[in-house]
């Protein structure tokens, strides 16, 4: 059963659609593409300042850019994705073994195998956050939800990328996922899961959602506080 949630008044529509019309839907770090507008990632910047996470797991490695990018701001990354050649241009220019990085290509990001492994690569006491940019898919977003929020230490976020797909005319849903149209994407997923665990404490954080009118993740931005 599906909860309403709505982005906020102050999220534009149009100017998010018009990032990536115009190529801004992204940012880059030397020559790396990061796969988030500016906007996204100066949230990002003030989350990671007000939780202060040692570990971010991420989904959705792409071209490697958001993993180099949460590494330089001080955290140690956990990335996974499906293409076993994700992450490839990062590796191009910085080598394979980047410090701080471990790179979990050639899994899904919804099998329960990787739990162990993922545990392998973290230490007692670390606070961890999520990041999910993997398949956009309702379905999949689900299970990453069901997945991962399990490893979200109290006080610490987990952002549902790309809910804006959701929210516009078919030819443009397409952009993120060609069948979110059909299917639903990441907004049905968060109507579906998250209020359940906003009974074991989470909560939709507006403060950081609301810093800027465009966000590629308009009600992705929850926090646990249990």
């Amino acid at each position: 059963m599906e909860t309403e949630i709505a982005p906020l008044p102050s999220w534009d529509s149009e100017a998010t659609w018009r990032t990536f019309e115009n190529g801004d839907f992204h940012d880059y770090l030397g020559e790396v593409e990061i796969q988030k507008s500016g906007q996204d990632l100066e949230r990002y910047m003030d989350l990671i300042e007000i939780s202060q996470p040692d570990v971010v797991i991420e989904t959705g490695t792409r071209r490697g850019g958001s993993a180099l990018w949460f590494q330089q701001h001080g955290l140690r990354v956990i990335t996974i994705d499906a293409d076993p050649g994700a992450g490839s241009e990062a590796r191009k220019q910085h080598g394979d073994n980047i410090p701080n990085i471990e790179w979990l290509t050639g899994w899904s990001s919804t099998d329960v195998r990787l739990v162990g492994e993922v545990m392998r690569h973290l230490q007692s006491g670390q606070r961890v956050m999520v990041s999910l940019d993997s398949d956009h898919h309702m379905a999949h977003v689900q299970s990453e939800i069901n997945l991962w929020s399990a490893f979200v230490t109290p006080g610490c976020y987990m952002v549902i990328e790309d809910a804006c797909f959701d929210m516009w005319p078919a030819e443009r849903a397409r952009v993120g996922g060609h069948l979110i149209p059909e299917r639903g994407g990441p907004l049905g997923a968060i109507r579906r899961e998250m209020p359940r665990l906003e009974k074991l404490g989470w909560r939709r954080d507006e403060s950081v959602e609301g810093l800027y009118s465009i966000s590629h993740s308009p009600v992705g931005w929850w926090r646990h506080d249990a």
